[in-house]
C-alpha cells in the first residue's frame, strides 16, 4: 500500500481512479434509505402524481364543456332563431 505496510497515515480519502482504472464500467451508489422508507416515498410520489393529473384534467374538461356549450348555443340560436312569420 504505497510503502505504508497497511498502516493508516491519517489520510482517509480513497482514490477510486487508482483502484478501478480509467476503463472501468462500475457505478458507485450510496443507499441510505430503508426499504420501508423507500416504499412509503414511492407511494407518496404516486399519490402526488395522480393528484397533479386530476388538477390538470378537471380544468381542461371544464373548458371543453364550456366551449361545447357555447358552440351549441350559437348553433341553436342561428338554426332556430327568432322566427317571424
Amino acid at each position: 500500500m504505497n510503502g505504508q505496510n497497511g498502516r493508516n497515515s491519517g489520510n482517509d480519502q480513497i482514490n477510486l481512479g487508482q483502484i478501478i482504472g480509467s476503463d472501468h464500467r462500475y457505478a458507485l451508489t450510496i443507499n441510505n434509505e430503508a426499504p420501508e422508507d423507500a416504499s412509503a416515498r414511492r407511494s407518496n410520489e404516486m399519490a402526488e402524481a395522480v393528484l397533479k393529473r386530476k388538477n390538470v384534467l378537471h380544468p381542461v374538461l371544464f373548458c371543453t364543456f364550456c366551449c361545447w356549450h357555447d358552440f351549441y348555443g350559437l348553433y341553436v340560436c342561428f338554426r332556430h332563431g327568432n322566427r317571424r312569420r
